[in-house]
């Protein structure tokens, strides 16, 4: 009978396929995690001064010596040629056209004595090898383009104009802050041609090219007035960062809604994030699908676009508090992947679609 029994038992093991061990029909089994984490390595000689994606899924990498351009999400680069004693801060493809924002060393003159300060200048290229200077040197902080085959330069106190077909410019300025600086941070264009751009002092729309602007963040209250960072998606929906703040207009900055506040107290619960004490965004971008994603010290947080309250941590390194990497961008591919990078490091996530970050939270 023990006989039996014993039998009895181990043939049991073998039908149930010995889940004992955790197999994958155990309840125990490994979660997908919502990307799949890689290091683009091949950059370790030299700083990384710009990574931008465009439309088309390239990426580009500036250094201080060179830039590359990558066709198969960071796995092979080919090098390319920049113009010399500059290196570029910004790198974006319009149509069949590179264009970049390059930094050079000027000299200046303040309060009487000669000194060298760093400016920008506009270079393009159809080729990546031969570049023409458009514009500069001055100081930039960021540009946008609009269908119609204009440029619009972010500086101080105001917005430059540029018509890419004959060069042509104008200066606007509309913002000045003895105490600030009087910079006019950001800039960006919708669909229908209008241009936003965002300062300490608020948020300001022109629908003229940049001829006349007017004020469009006074309903938030002048203690949050101050823009960090601004995008629209192609639903042109305006998201925005102000003190704090995320907002979200629908209807080209006439209304705001407040989505939430980036200052509370609590921590990372179930890997959803629930406030922002230490894990303020240093970079967002917005996919064409509406998810919005965001940069922090503690990787990839993400939204869904019908519920923007709620991010969630997608990695890539998990939430360690005591020394957390500083990722300072962020860029986004159409297929929901994405990078994360600073000045030493690139990091690509390749989005598992069946993992149950992607099918349960969002």
């Amino acid at each position: 009978m023990e006989k039996l029994l014993l039998i009895f038992f181990f043939s049991a093991l073998l039908v149930s396929g010995c889940d004992i061990f955790n197999s994958a029909g155990s309840s125990k089994k490994k979660k997908i995690p919502a990307f799949e984490w890689r290091e683009i390595n091949y950059f370790t000689s030299d700083s990384i001064t710009t990574v931008n994606t465009d439309s088309n899924g390239d990426l580009y990498v500036g250094l201080e010596r060179t830039w590359y351009v990558s066709t198969d999400t960071g796995r092979t680069f080919q090098r390319f040629r920049k113009p010399d004693s500059t290196y570029f801060s910004r790198i974006e493809r319009r149509n069949d056209t590179y264009y970049a924002i390059g930094e050079v060393d000027v000299e200046d003159v303040f309060w009487g004595s000669p000194i060298t300060v760093a400016k920008q200048e506009i270079y393009r290229s159809k080729d990546g090898k031969n570049w023409e200077k458009v514009i500069g040197p001055f100081k930039m902080y960021d540009i946008a383009f609009d269908n119609d085959n204009y440029m619009y330069i972010s500086k101080l106190e105001g917005v430059v104009t540029v018509n890419l077909t004959d060069k042509s410019k104008y200066h606007t300025n509309f913002y000045r802050n003895s105490w600030w600086g009087s910079i006019v941070d950001v800039v960006a264009t919708n669909s229908k041609g209008d241009i936003f751009a965002g300062c300490r002092g608020g948020m300001f729309k022109s629908s003229d090219r940049g001829e006349t602007w007017n004020k469009i963040t006074n309903s938030i209250g002048k203690d949050y007035d101050d823009i960090n960072f601004l995008e629209v998606d192609e639903q042109d929906r305006i998201i925005s960062i102000a003190v704090r703040r995320l907002l979200i207009s629908n209807d080209d900055g006439q209304t705001w809604e407040k989505l939430r506040e980036l200052d509370s107290y609590n921590n990372l619960q179930d890997g959803r994030i629930k406030t922002f004490e230490g894990v303020y965004p240093t970079n967002m971008d917005i996919m064409s699908n509406g998810y919005l994603y965001y940069a922090s010290s503690f990787g990839v947080n993400i939204a869904h676009p019908d519920s923007m309250t709620k991010f969630y941590n997608a990695g890539p390194e998990g939430y360690d508090y005591d020394s957390p990497f500083p990722y300072g961008e962020i860029e986004t591919f159409s297929n929901g992947d994405v990078l994360v990078y600073n000045s030493r490091r690139i990091l690509f996530g390749k989005r598992n679609l069946n993992s149950e970050f992607w099918i349960k939270r969002l």
